[in-house]
């Protein structure tokens, strides 16, 4: 985000440096794995865990249970990218992605020989 967009972001710098020295984290440069939602006690684990010099990676679990769930990720998604953090998205209806993507690539023809032979 850019200050100029949000001023309140010019207080970051100092409120990050407030609260860190409240906080324990690994050395800097360790790997760091953070549960990220995109609520705000999250999303301030990202940046006070950023801000410590730990490679972190931000992972968020994409339930698809709510519509706003996919716009939650893109959130956690810039914001990691914003912290400079990695970011990994599971999504957890991945079996009903699967059937979607098996229904696309095969045939009603490939789907019938199949059930032949079961």
């Amino acid at each position: 985000m850019d200050p100029e967009l949000d001023p309140e972001m010019e207080t970051w710098p100092d409120l990050i440096g407030d609260l860190l020295p409240r906080c324990t984290f690994p050395p800097a440069g360790s790997a760091l794995a953070c549960a990220v939602s995109g609520g705000p006690d999250s999303m301030a684990l990202l940046v006070l865990a950023s801000a410590t010099g730990c490679v972190v990676t931000a992972y968020h679990v994409d339930h698809g249970l709510r519509p706003e769930s996919t716009a939650e990720a893109a959130v956690v998604a810039e914001a990691a990218d914003l912290f400079g953090a990695a970011f990994v998205d599971h999504y957890s209806a991945t079996r009903d992605w699967e059937e979607r993507e098996f229904r696309k690539a095969i045939t009603d023809w490939e789907l019938e020989r199949y059930m032949e032979i079961i």
